[in-house]
């Protein structure tokens, strides 16, 4: 962790023109956002809320000055009814899932472009999974994203999940109180996308929980077609 670099990280990012902060409710963008208007307060930022948003992440986002909030085309349901469940993305084949598309970067990739943003601040941590350590070992923690058609800027790249919370802590930022009941992560509530997500939805969310077993065992029933009336 160091606190300094990522200040001058994002004094030398915000240089390169109109910046905004891809907020996601979770404590490492909070801490982004949070660093990011210590330089510029005007900074704005921007949500996508893919509808299976937990009430806390919904309660940080709304305590949130200038944070605009942007949806989806589809839900999360309709989606799962045309391409299945996400699985795991440390797994080749499951690289790209269409909810994360979806839900998350057709929204926001429009919204940069309508906005015309030069500059995109993530919370983005090499800590969180080996594929977005390798990816930012590779690239950097600012770099020109083609696809995306802007710069991506990763402050805390570097820092560990137990930094930012004593960070959030010892300087009183906000941030999700999920995390104070035990929650390693927040999102989008029904993802089974990463190891272990049936113990820690069934912690985190267990209503959600029993709704995502009651659809597989809808599917399991149709023979692992999607059934209507979720």
């Amino acid at each position: 962790m160091n606190v300094d670099a990522s200040r001058s990280l994002i004094e030398s990012a915000l240089a390169f023109g109109k910046a905004t902060v891809a907020f996601s409710g979770g404590k490492d963008s909070s801490l982004v956002l949070h660093l990011v208007r210590e330089i510029d307060p005007s900074i704005q930022a921007v949500f996508t809320d893919t509808g299976i948003e937990s009430t806390s992440t919904l309660e940080v986002v709304r305590q949130t000055p200038n944070c605009e909030t942007i949806h989806p085309n589809m839900n999360y349901w309709q989606i799962i009814r045309k391409h299945g469940w996400p699985g795991q993305k440390d797994k080749a084949r499951s690289h790209g899932n269409a909810c994360c598309r979806i839900l998350k970067e057709t929204p926001a990739h429009h919204w940069y472009h309508y906005n015309a943003i030069d500059v995109v601040f993530t919370g983005l941590t090499m800590a969180e999974s080996h594929q977005r350590a390798i990816g930012t070992d590779y690239r950097g923690p600012f770099y020109y994203a083609k696809t995306w058609g802007c710069y991506m800027c990763h402050p805390i790249w570097d820092w560990r999940a137990n930094e930012v919370l004593d960070y959030l802590r010892a300087n009183n930022i906000a941030y999700n109180s999920s995390y104070d009941r035990g929650a390693l992560r927040v999102g989008c509530t029904a993802c089974t996308a990463y190891k272990g997500w049936h113990e820690r939805m069934l912690h985190d969310d267990p209503q959600m929980y029993l709704r995502v077993l009651r659809v597989m065992k809808h599917q399991e029933m149709r023979g692992g077609e999607p059934c209507g009336g979720w």
